[in-house]
């Protein structure tokens, strides 16, 4: 579900709501529709099917409350929209803090213009020239790829009960962790299959036609109310040790990486990866000492992304809770 505000064309699988203006605020609408999103798709998208299906006369028809006074409806959505704002906002300063990250990564590890490189003697690879003392690894022989758990529909649940469960709509478009896409799974697990905070996570199946999640990764945010962290069979951790988490991340997080992965996956309307595609990727391993000089440095950027990742979280709550409370006149601002 989406807000436009500029002129497009949808095709036959998209309902279109244009909100007639003497009547509806269509801000205001598309909140209502949002926060409504989980009980529409439950009673009017064909219960347990794996891919619900609303049509345009079964839509036309769904029932919402909207106050009548279309003011009271514009004050509502400003509201809501504040919340947005912030979180948009959030989400800019987030950017570029991985865009000026992966511009560090991509001179010492892809220019090769690290700090004294010009004292470093280069040397012959299978990948080409690299700095002397550097060597070509496979993923699988610097980490341990695993996948996630198996669940039923009847395991998971949107609310906070059971352990947190990472899964595909935790990616962002690109590469990047999405906190308002947690789940949460009550079936059975085992400590092996437990994620921890820092533990990169890789999007193993993907339903965008461009493929723009297989193969991307993410980090495991670090929250204090998250002891114990799961992720479902669409997604695999790379387990790796502390000095190569980041520079693994910011690697997967590169287009070359991407393009394999996503050229690599099977499938057409749904595309899978094999986790062994991600083992057999070829790279170039720095020294310990650089990797170490790197970790320090985005060190900081991690955890300013994880301050901001979770003030989202919370926003994006509150905004989802307040829509009620402000349609019922339980609160008023």
């Amino acid at each position: 579900m989406c807000l436009t505000r500029e002129e497009s064309f949808t095709n036959q699988q998209i309902n279109t709501v244009i909100a007639k203006k003497e009547k509806a605020d269509p801000l205001f609408l598309f909140y209502l529709l949002k926060n409504n999103q989980n009980n529409i798709v439950k009673e009017y998208g064909g219960g347990g099917a794996a891919k619900p299906i609303i049509n345009k006369s079964t839509f036309e028809n769904i029932e919402l409350f909207i106050p009548e006074d279309i003011n009271e409806q514009k004050r509502i959505a400003d509201i809501l929209s504040a919340f947005d704002e912030k979180i948009e906002l959030n989400n800019k300063i987030i950017k570029t803090l991985e865009e000026m990250a992966q511009e560090v990564f991509k001179e010492w590890f892809v220019r090769f213009r690290f700090p004294g490189w010009q004292k470093v003697r280069f040397v012959d690879s299978k990948l080409g020239k690299i700095p002397e003392g550097w060597s070509v690894k496979q993923i699988k022989q610097v980490a341990m790829v695993q996948k996630g758990i198996s669940y039923s529909s009847n395991e998971i649940s949107e609310k906070p009960v059971g352990v947190p469960m990472l899964n595909l709509a935790n990616f962002l478009r690109g590469g990047g962790f999405n906190p308002l896409g947690i789940k949460y799974y009550t079936g059975k697990w085992k400590e092996k299959d437990l994620v921890q905070a820092g533990d990169i996570i890789v999007a193993m199946t993907d339903l965008t036609s461009n493929r723009e999640v297989i193969g991307h990764p993410a980090r495991v945010p670090k929250y204090s109310y998250w002891d114990k962290i799961v992720i479902s069979l669409d997604v695999c951790v790379v387990k790796t040790k502390e000095v190569l988490r980041g520079f693994l991340y910011y690697l997967m997080m590169r287009k070359d990486f991407a393009f394999r992965m996503a050229s690599s996956a099977s499938g057409t309307n749904v595309a899978h990866l094999s986790k062994s595609v991600i083992e057999d990727y070829n790279f170039v391993l720095p020294s310990h000492d650089l990797m170490e000089k790197f970790n320090a440095l985005v060190a900081p950027v991690f955890a300013a992304k994880n301050i901001y990742e979770l003030e989202n979280q919370k926003l994006a709550t509150f905004r989802d809770l307040l829509l009620p409370k402000l349609m019922s006149g339980e609160i008023k601002l």
